[in-house]
């Protein structure tokens, strides 16, 4: 049932045999983008008209759990105006309320018109709101040390209840936990001297360190967007910010955060396999 009933919704979505195609085309994204649930989000979506009138439509939404063995609907989007010139692409963004999930969640949004004949479809993952708990088991029990002069990450850990130190600049060796995050920095940051020193020293004494490392931009050579470099008894995984940025909003961003994190507790992980092929 709940294949059939996909089906029929990308079906709708493509417009039956025979049926003219609306002026309006929702152009997919690359890859299904990822929300947090639980609250509105902004949504944004891409909308083509490849005819030679301009197009105009009042445009809804229906959300749909495609997990659901019935496909069921979880939730309505209000109606908006849409007017596009001939030929013209627009990006538009709806605030959408997302449910809360345990786990990653695949949802389907259909965008239909005034008749409510069906536009496009959506395709969205949508994650639980406590990704950063996924930083507790690395930390063996002691707070997690952060250097966080933007303060963008310790809210978060507030939030996710994950047990936290402030590191300081005069002397990190303090620091008696086993996992540190460094960063991320403002543009034109004045403290690179420091952290660079700092996260050394960090590793030396066996510290795994996530070094949200700012882009440089007196040696445009490319590196690596995340890497693991070993330092001493400890490895530091350095952090390209566009990695993590919008860290608030972007569960993918918390991901790779925790993954980071993973890496420079267990530069194992990236060792190649004997076993396989």
């Amino acid at each position: 049932m709940k294949t059939w009933i996909l089906w029929m919704l990308l079906g709708l979505a493509a417009g039956w045999p025979n049926e003219a195609r609306p002026q309006l085309l929702l152009l997919p994204d690359s890859e299904p983008p990822g929300v947090f649930g639980g609250g509105p989000r902004k949504f944004t979506v891409r909308w083509r008209n490849d005819s030679d009138q301009i197009a105009a439509a009042d445009i809804h939404a229906q959300l749909y759990q495609a997990s659901s063995a019935t496909a069921a609907s979880v939730g309505q989007i209000a109606m908006k105006r849409l007017q596009i010139l001939p030929h013209q692409t627009i990006i538009e963004s709806a605030t959408i309320e997302f449910p809360l999930v345990k786990a990653k969640t695949r949802f389907l949004i259909q965008w239909l018109d005034a008749t409510n004949r069906v536009l496009g479809l959506s395709d969205v993952n949508i994650y639980p709101t406590n990704l950063l708990e996924g930083l507790r088991p690395l930390t063996g029990r002691k707070p997690l040390g952060v250097f966080d002069p933007q303060n963008q990450i310790k809210p978060l850990l507030l939030a996710a209840d994950v047990e936290f130190e402030d590191l300081p600049k005069e002397n990190v060796l303090h620091f008696a936990g086993r996992l540190a995050i460094i960063g991320p920095f403002p543009a034109g940051n004045s403290d690179s001297e420091w952290v660079g020193k700092g996260v050394a020293d960090l590793a030396h004494a066996g510290v795994a360190v996530v070094w949200i490392k700012p882009e440089s931009t007196s040696d445009p050579a490319p590196e690596p967007a995340v890497y693991p470099v070993r330092f001493g008894s400890g490895t530091v995984t350095v952090v390209r910010p566009r990695v993590v940025s919008n860290l608030a909003e972007d569960p993918r961003a918390q991901l790779n955060l925790i993954r980071s994190a993973q890496l420079a507790s267990r530069p194992d992980l990236l060792s190649l396999s004997t076993s396989q092929p």
